[in-house]
């Protein structure tokens, strides 16, 4: 069976964090999408660090899932971030101030 049988719904600002982030990274294969489980909808790679962004819209909450996923990544050092703009998306990764 495929990795990919999820059809996610994505947040109407996911395409718009993306290509901001395409234009930053060292390749588009160092950010990954989801494949529609709880865990956060993009994978980052940047300047040698996992960032893992979860994407909502302004008004956009989180599932339950979603909440267990990122505390638990969040007990175990991971960098989890909710982000609802390109600009909490490159403060999240350490690109913007």
């Amino acid at each position: 069976m495929s990795k990919n049988r999820y059809n996610p719904k994505r947040d109407a600002n996911e395409p718009e964090i993306v290509n901001a982030l395409y234009e930053i990274v060292d390749s588009k294969e160092d950010i990954e999408r989801n494949n529609g489980t709880d865990e956060p909808d993009l994978r980052v790679w940047y300047r040698d660090t996992l960032y893992w962004l979860e994407v909502k819209t302004k008004t956009g909450r989180l599932s339950d899932g979603q909440r267990i996923w990122i505390e638990r990544a969040i007990l175990c050092g991971q960098n989890v971030f909710v982000v609802r703009s390109v600009d909490d998306a490159l403060r999240a990764i350490g690109a913007m101030d």
